[in-house]
């Protein structure tokens, strides 16, 4: 009765109404009423002081934290953290902190730099020649990181027409209030509140196109949603692309021959019929997957892969080390479909690659 209790009522009732900090109160509250009512006085001052100490362990912080806490919340989905750093950059965070960050804001739009698979975005403008506009549709669209890099890194004279759509509302709002996440407006469109799977459907009904499709959707900070890492999802991405468009994918993994890496990379290769793209970012744990509708990817061996802006040129270069990318193939890997997808078991192989049995 215990535990169905304590599965069910924290599931259904404490964290939806309560939050995560409100359920942790009432169950250390009643720890602390069952000491209250032990037969020996010395098990009530004990259980309270474990209670307590465990409750302040996690909240006082020590004082020479490199950051400064801006605004905290908490959805339905996670806990949600704003942060500026020792540099003026401002990074959202969820769940976790100290380093870990799902989106970060710089005061200049544009390359963040080495280490930051962001800029990898910035790539098929360059690649695609774009002279006019550039409409990207951003799935997991955080604090608008991917749309500040595109806006900095487009080609001189290019237009960024940017949609975005993001599960958590509380994520939306507070990158408006601290991370310079614009309204919508005529050429920024965020759709908030949507699953990325979902929002396709409509998306394609309204006869929308883009250029670019960037998917980097992630639960928990580091899990891929199996049903945004199959063929149905790829195909129903691909519906949106205008002819010669790009699809760029971020992985979290550790190098292109990660298991999940093959097995998203054979993924895509099956849903557009070419080799997928996968490109290291050094300096990071995560891989970039690029593919191209009704066209093929370029690879860092082609002459125009090097064919760049002076800015994007060391990023170029850094993509272009022997070892860093791979072409993959629909049979280097797993092809994921709603029937099959075992990403709990990827990412765990992924994992273990750092060494260790988990």
């Amino acid at each position: 009765v215990g535990s169905l209790l304590g599965t069910f009522g924290t599931t259904y009732f404490a964290i939806p109404s309560l939050g995560v900090q409100g359920t942790l109160w009432v169950t250390a509250g009643l720890i602390c009423l069952g000491a209250v009512f032990s037969s020996r006085a010395g098990a009530q001052h004990q259980a309270a002081g474990l209670v307590l100490g465990a409750l302040l362990s996690g909240w006082i912080q020590p004082d020479a934290e490199p950051f400064e806490l801006i605004a905290i919340g908490e959805s339905p989905y996670q806990q949600v953290r704003v942060t500026e750093l020792e540099d003026g950059w401002r990074a959202l965070e969820v769940n976790e902190h100290r380093g870990s960050f799902q989106s970060l804001w710089a005061p200049e739009p544009g390359l963040l730099g080495p280490g930051y698979y962001y800029d990898y975005f910035s790539l098929p403008p360059a690649w695609s020649g774009a002279s006019e506009d550039w409409d990207a549709l951003v799935l997991g669209l955080g604090a608008g990181t991917a749309w500040r890099v595109l806006e900095g890194a487009l080609p001189l004279g290019v237009e960024l027409g940017a949609t975005g759509v993001e599960l958590d509302p509380l994520v939306i709002e507070l990158a408006r209030e601290h991370m310079g996440l614009p309204q919508s407006s005529e050429g920024r469109r965020v759709i908030s509140g949507w699953d990325a799977r979902v929002a396709l459907g409509p998306l394609r009904q309204e006869g929308s196109r883009w250029d670019h499709v960037v998917v980097d959707v992630y639960a928990n900070q580091v899990e891929i949603p199996a049903h945004l890492a199959t063929v149905e999802f790829f195909t129903a991405a691909q519906g949106v692309l205008k002819p010669g468009g790009w699809l760029q994918v971020n992985v979290g993994a550790l190098g292109v021959d990660d298991p999940l890496v093959l097995a998203m990379g054979a993924t895509l290769a099956d849903v557009f019929g070419g080799p997928t793209l996968a490109l290291e970012v050094p300096f990071s744990r995560n891989v970039v997957l690029c593919q191209r509708h009704q066209a093929p990817v370029l690879t860092p061996s082609d002459p125009g892969f090097a064919d760049v802006g002076l800015e994007l040129r060391a990023l170029v270069q850094r993509a272009q080390v022997p070892g860093t990318w791979t072409l993959l193939d629909s049979g280097d890997g797993q092809v994921l479909t709603d029937l099959d997808a075992p990403m709990e078991s990827l990412q765990r192989a992924s994992l273990a690659r750092l060494g260790g049995e988990l």
